[in-house]
């Protein structure tokens, strides 16, 4: 008894949507009705007057349309030659309605359930369609150019400013040095620290026509977890100078190579983290960034390590200040970088190549010594000697298979010209993968 109350009060529960759909259902009908009828007898909205009268009376009092065309049949007929016709299909029609049999249609529980069920079908397909037809028809808010999300370029900073951010550029400031300038700590307003790097007054000279912030203002579209960003930049007669994020520890090239405890900090797992995350911060560059960015100088002291032990690359994009400086690149690109007949210079395979010799530097803990670790890893490689080629302060670990993958892709990226040598997208490739498989 409970199931048939249950499947009986159903209809009931969704009546209301019914009843209140049913007027306006009705409402169409009448309306298509009388617009076949208009067609029928040729009543147009041309004859306006007609149409227009015709159409309220039906609408209001459909039931006393033959009283309502006697009464006005002496004014239409004149200007509506099918109203007569019009009036006999109408006076025919109420005639045989009246004669049809008036007996009252019941029906019985079970036609009334169904009736109900159909007209709730009916219902609900009908709040779904709307539903569908509103979000099809919804169109995606478009953004426009103003709030579009845009990226900020470096700032130029007046000299004065970066002067008293680093106290007149006092040397108690400074924290690092290298080919292109002297790096130092500054202190903008509002206690915001960045690397402050003075680019040599020789560079500045030699390099004095060329659109220097044109040039940092492109490199500092670069947004990337494993990219150092460029903030601004500043510019007198005589100097050039370039402000970067401020990274709270040290390069990699300190770690191995000038720290004493350095080495043992930077555990195995480590070390796959920093070679995947240099080959991600790489790969933005070449293939992410437009125009896309040739670093020029990948080596371990342009290798940034933060708290979290995340390599993040700097120093990219700043050859131009010295494309034939040797001092600090030797060792670090390809013997095809100082030929001009061979395709000389820096370009992407180039940066390849040093990505190699820093892999090649996390897998011995030895540094570049001018390629001579290009020489001496190369055959040990070939050979299988791991136990000769990784770093003697790290215990060798039970499962080696990482750690040779790591070594012939350090192989692949210094061993082949550069024809034949990886791309940084297929190194990126291997290395998240080994990162996953050795990290997590």
């Amino acid at each position: 008894m409970r199931g048939r109350v249950a499947s009986y009060q159903l209809p009931q529960l969704i009546r209301p949507i019914h009843l209140s759909i049913h007027p306006f259902c009705q409402a169409y009908a009448l309306f298509f009705h009388f617009q076949l009828i208009f067609q029928l007898f040729d009543i147009s909205p041309s004859n306006s007057h007609v149409y227009k009268l015709l159409s309220t009376h039906l609408f209001h009092e459909p039931s006393n349309l033959t009283f309502f065309l006697f009464n006005y049949s002496s004014i239409f007929t004149t200007n509506n030659p099918s109203l007569p016709k019009l009036i006999v299909f109408i006076q025919q029609s109420q005639s045989q309605t009246h004669t049809l049999p008036t007996k009252p249609f019941k029906m019985n529980r079970a036609e009334h359930i169904a009736y109900d069920m159909v007209m709730i079908t009916l219902s609900v397909s009908l709040v779904v369609l709307g539903i569908i037809l509103f979000l099809a028809c919804k169109k995606k808010p478009v953004e426009s150019e103003e709030t579009l999300p845009v990226k900020l370029c470096a700032r130029a900073y007046p000299l004065t400013e970066v002067d008293a951010a680093t106290d007149g550029f006092n040397h108690r400031r400074i924290i690092g040095q290298g080919r292109l300038g002297t790096v130092y700590a500054g202190t903008l307003e509002k206690e915001e620290f960045v690397a402050v790097k003075r680019i040599h007054p020789v560079l500045v000279l030699s390099n004095a026509g060329f659109g220097f912030s044109s040039v940092l203002k492109w490199l500092s579209l670069a947004q990337h977890p494993n990219v150092v960003p460029i903030i601004g930049f500043s510019e007198a007669p005589g100097e050039r100078v370039i402000l970067m994020e401020f990274v709270h520890m040290a390069s990699l090239d300190f770690y191995l190579h000038q720290n004493q405890d350095g080495a043992s900090l930077l555990d195995w797992n480590k070390r796959f983290r920093i070679a995947a995350g240099a080959a991600r911060g790489l790969q933005y560059l070449h293939e992410v960034v437009a125009p896309n960015i040739v670093h020029g100088c990948v080596k371990s002291s342009n290798i940034l390590i933060d708290v979290n032990f995340c390599a993040r690359i700097s120093d990219y994009g700043l050859n131009f200040l010295a494309p034939v400086e040797k001092r600090g690149l030797v060792g670090y690109v390809d013997d095809e970088y100082w030929s001009e007949r061979r395709g000389g210079g820096a370009t992407k395979e180039s940066d390849v190549y040093g990505l190699g010799v820093v892999l090649l530097e996390l897998l011995t803990g030895k540094g570049c010594e001018g390629g001579l670790l290009v020489k001496w890893a190369l055959p040990l490689i070939r050979e299988t000697s791991f136990s000769e080629l990784l770093d003697p302060r790290l215990v060798i670990p039970s499962d080696t298979k990482p750690l040779v993958r790591l070594a012939k892709v350090a192989s692949a990226c210094v061993g082949n010209s550069r024809k034949c040598r990886p791309s940084v997208a297929q190194v990126a490739t291997i290395l998240n993968n080994l990162e996953t498989e050795v990290c997590l």
